[in-house]
């Protein structure tokens, strides 16, 4: 990564786009940027692993270097969608210890071990998908997720109390229509029709159990707007909206043209 940023910097210099600046920090290098006013803020890979303690000392980081009009996208993990990687946790951890191994380097080949094994001895379920998955991950988000002392799961009413607890408010997803339960079909769409005159937080904690959601990728803002958001998005104001689009012309098989969004 570090080497690939020179170079991309060079690209937006070659293009004249001076504004933006890239840069690969470790931990110790962001708690040490001070009297930043910073627009935009994307927390992901590594940094969504964080611990409590360290997860929070993020948060006041970015409210204090965020600007007024600033916005903060985070990712983090869900339950209860994310309570076998908990689970998953749990079992791995106990391997190394037990072990005996030294070294991460021996504590991940551990712990790849432990993994296959228990895919070839699991049932099709939501646990072998799992260590399917975390069979996958490279050995630095394994050493993370798995065996150090990551942040935990939480579910959306107590992820919000975290963001207020540090100066921010909840603004939405990046992805806007993972919030809607029509986005997910008639049966959640249904099913969520008890919960729609209570609060948001109550409606979207409502969903992700539906949905049994692992992640969110979430936008915060340090100034709270004047109104109190709706507990569903007025889909109506989307008419006001100024949309662009990137279209290409394409041909089929019969000669019929029509144009592919992008």
């Amino acid at each position: 990564m570090r080497r690939v940023l020179p170079l991309v910097s060079a690209m937006f210099r070659h293009w004249g786009s001076l504004t933006l600046s890239f840069f690969a920090p470790g931990w110790g290098d962001i708690l040490a940027i001070e009297g930043g006013a910073f627009d935009y803020i994307t927390i992901g890979g590594v940094f969504s692993l964080l611990a409590g303690e360290e997860r929070a000392a993020l948060l006041q980081w970015c409210r204090q270097n965020l600007s007024a009009s600033g916005v903060i996208a985070l990712q983090w993990q869900t339950l209860p969608g994310e309570h076998h990687a908990v689970e998953l946790r749990q079992i791995l951890q106990s391997l190394v210890v037990q072990s005996g191994a030294q070294g991460v380097d021996a504590q991940v080949a551990a712990a790849r071990a432990k993994l296959a094994l228990l895919l070839a001895e699991l049932p099709a379920g939501e646990l072998k998908a799992k260590v399917e998955e975390a069979l996958r991950e490279s050995d630095l988000i394994l050493t993370l997720r798995y065996l150090g002392q990551a942040g935990e799961p939480l579910d959306f009413s107590h992820f919000c109390a975290l963001v207020s607890e540090n100066g921010l408010h909840y603004v939405g997803d990046v992805i806007p229509q993972y919030e809607l339960p029509q986005h997910y079909g008639d049966e959640i769409e249904a099913a969520c029709r008890e919960s729609v005159d209570q609060s948001r937080t109550v409606n979207q904690q409502h969903l992700d159990n539906l949905l049994g959601r692992s992640q969110r990728f979430s936008l915060l803002s340090a100034v709270q707007g004047e109104h109190t958001p709706p507990p569903q998005p007025d889909l109506s104001l989307l008419g006001q909206f100024h949309w662009a689009g990137n279209f290409r012309r394409m041909v089929n098989e019969e000669g019929a043209g029509r144009h592919r969004p992008h």
